[in-house]
């Protein structure tokens, strides 16, 4: 009877010794199949901030250009209004001395 039992439990232990290799293996084949995939995932996240960082740049590049645009194109426009307000005002003056002889 003892020995029965040793040997049912000599069987039940490389049971689950195989059960154990068993399951280290196919966490082994999971973590190379896997491992490559979430590698893979990580490296095109990466990719893309960087690429989101360098269009958040180029955008904020043009922004300035822009910016610096209209500030210069609103100091031509006041410089020129500036302008024909003088000359208007010059132009009313030469015509108050023709009026006046």
């Amino acid at each position: 009877q003892l020995q029965s039992e040793i040997a049912a439990a000599n069987k039940d232990k490389r049971t689950l010794e195989m059960l154990v290799e068993s399951v280290r293996r196919m966490g082994e084949d999971a973590e190379e199949r896997y491992g490559a995939t979430v590698s893979s995932l990580r490296a095109e996240a990466q990719r893309k901030d960087n690429e989101w960082l360098r269009a958040n740049s180029l955008l904020a590049e043009a922004r300035h250009q822009l910016d610096s645009t209209v500030a210069a194109h609103d100091k031509e426009a006041a410089d020129m209004r500036a302008r024909e307000r003088t000359q208007e005002a010059e132009l009313m003056k030469l015509k108050e001395e023709v009026v006046r002889p």
